[in-house]
């Protein structure tokens, strides 16, 4: 988990190259760093301007589309993940694309 953490970060560069991450477990840290990087894009702001998201798998990318009341701030959010998402672009081959998909309602509860 530490390794995840410390990757999770752009400066600290692909966790696959570094040797000092034992072998068995350098591809597990790297697509978990990866997708950390991406969550925390999400939320760069702590603001909670998005919602939620979907991901839909193509033959040619990936596509995560973002949702949230908030327009201005969920595209914020997303060009910050756009930079980050290259880690995952190279794990799974294809890159991966963002859109803003509107908002979504939020639950109540009902008492």
């Amino acid at each position: 988990m530490k390794w995840t953490a410390l990757h999770h970060s752009l400066k600290t560069g692909d966790p696959r190259e570094n040797t000092k991450i034992p072998e068995n477990i350098r591809e597990n840290v790297a697509k978990l760093s990866a997708i950390l990087r991406i969550a925390d894009a999400l939320d760069i702001f702590r603001k909670r301007h998005v919602d939620g998201t979907t991901v839909s798998h193509h033959k040619n990318k990936i596509l995560i589309t973002v949702y949230g009341d908030y327009e201005e701030g969920c595209r914020a959010e997303i060009r910050r993940a756009c930079r980050r998402a290259k880690l995952a672009s190279q794990i799974l081959g294809k890159p991966i694309k963002f859109a803003y998909g509107g908002w979504t309602p939020r639950k109540t509860l009902r008492i």
